[in-house]
């Protein structure tokens, strides 16, 4: 018979024993969740040196920071983090001028493989209603994230940059759609982006309005002029009206309107020649708003000091760090 003494040796093994089998498994948890706190901590000091690196205009530098980022970001699985990394690399090549990569880089952010073959495409067929609709369609699958948004803004901008003016404006106008119905905070510079690029498109139809010869035909395109014109004062005016957008926000949607309204009344006049109906109204109403608006900009000059572009490839406004 084994010993009452040799009893107890064995229960105190066996006991030690299977707290150790209990214990190792919440070990490896423990050390788990350590290292991947780790790694987190890691990603989030890696995107705040490129945001310093890009705020210094070191966009290489910036660039190869947030790609390590990146992948860090996938080792976790971290979906916010992926996407907001691939956002700040888009920035640091928008910097560098490859607007081309900074569109193909948002596109992965995004996930939007049903255009990714011709959206960041120049040389691409002419847009089209059907192209239209399969960019609506893509648009409309996105989860309306603050992340996804910020994804959306850029992309927009970066399309306006391209001289992809149409899928811009869609894609701009459905961002500020979703932004609104979530209420997010960034429907200022989404504003300002919007009427940015609808006043490109004023621009270019401006330039194409001399070469038209066709009575009809040149009368529709001065509408729309008109119409593009309009539509971008009234968005740059909507910034104004928001009590939550900065100061500084406030200050570049009057610059940007500002300069739109002395190129719009400059060009009314050179073709109030044509006599068309209401265009010396037209004119008049334009000329009214000119002098208000420098006021404004005088008011508010305080803000200059702090003024900065919207996505001047500085992550203060544009990207995001997670």
């Amino acid at each position: 018979m084994i010993k009452l003494r040799h009893l107890f040796k064995y229960l105190f093994i066996g006991v030690i024993g299977l707290s150790l089998a209990v214990s190792q498994p919440q070990n490896n948890l423990a050390q788990e969740v350590n290292g991947e706190l780790q790694k987190q901590n890691q990603a989030q000091s890696l995107t705040q040196k490129g945001n310093e690196q890009l705020n210094l205009g070191e966009a290489e530098e910036a660039l190869a920071t947030w790609k390590e980022a990146t992948k860090i970001y996938r080792q976790l699985k971290h979906y916010d983090g992926i996407v907001g990394s691939l956002i700040n690399q888009s920035l640091a090549l928008q910097a560098l001028g490859l607007q081309t990569r900074a569109c193909n880089t948002l596109i992965e952010a995004l996930n939007l493989n049903t255009i990714n073959d011709w959206i960041c495409d120049t040389s691409s067929q002419q847009f089209s209603e059907s192209t239209a609709q399969l960019l609506l369609a893509a648009i409309n699958k996105q989860v309306p994230l603050s992340v996804n948004l910020l994804g959306l803004h850029n992309l927009g901008n970066v399309l306006r940059r391209l001289g992809k003016l149409s899928e811009s404006e869609i894609i701009l106008e459905k961002t500020l759609f979703l932004a609104q119905k979530a209420s997010i905070s960034e429907r200022g510079t989404v504003l300002i982006s919007l009427g940015n690029t609808k006043k490109s498109i004023y621009k270019q139809l401006r330039d194409q309005y001399i070469y038209i010869e066709e009575p009809l035909f040149k009368k529709e395109i001065f509408g729309l002029i008109q119409q593009k014109a309009l539509k971008s004062l009234e968005i740059y005016q909507q910034v104004e009206n928001i009590s939550t957008v900065s100061q500084g926000v406030k200050l570049q949607s009057q610059l940007e309107r500002l300069n739109l309204l002395l190129d719009f009344e400059e060009w009314l006049k050179a073709e109030s020649k044509l006599d068309y109906k209401q265009l010396a109204e037209l004119i008049s109403k334009i000329h009214e708003q000119i002098q208000p608006s420098i006021k404004l900009i005088i008011e508010n000059s305080s803000a200059f000091p702090n003024y900065q572009l919207v996505n001047p490839f500085t992550p203060n406004s544009t990207s995001l760090i997670v």
